[in-house]
């Protein structure tokens, strides 16, 4: 190679170089300032790493909330077996109270005509005691 062609080449390099150099520039002075949007970058970081925890807090308690709503479940369903046991009790409360009633008026219709026969026997026992206090006294 002949050293006008090197000469000549780097000379073509330099300028497009110096071309690229000036192009370079003016696309670096049109972006916006870079420590505003670091600052920017590293705020927003600082907002995803709250967020992040805060939807860690929000899963936690969204579990102990599902924890306690199938506890709460299984209490109730205990607690309504409870009622539908106590009801059935109160049932059969109520029939037997209604018997024990109906026992109690025929038990009272029953003491009625015994307190009516005892009348009649001590009316009996009265006269017939008369009769012998009389008879004595004769």
């Amino acid at each position: 190679m002949r050293l006008e062609t090197v000469l000549y080449t780097l000379n073509e390099f330099q300028a497009r170089v110096m071309v690229m150099g000036r192009h370079l520039e003016t696309m670096l002075s049109q972006l916006p300032d870079t420590g505003k949007l670091t600052a920017e970058i590293e705020n927003l970081q600082k907002k995803l790493v709250e967020a992040n925890n805060r939807r860690q807090e929000v899963s936690l308690q969204l579990g102990n909330v599902k924890n306690e709503r199938s506890q709460l479940l299984v209490e109730r369903s205990a607690l309504k077996a409870r009622c539908r046991e106590l009801e059935k009790k109160d049932e059969e409360s109520h029939v037997a109270l209604e018997l024990l009633e109906k026992e109690l008026a025929t038990s009272k219709k029953e003491n009625v005509v015994a307190v009516g026969r005892i009348y009649q026997l001590e009316g009996y026992v009265m006269s017939q005691h008369e009769e012998g206090f009389y008879k004595a006294l004769r």
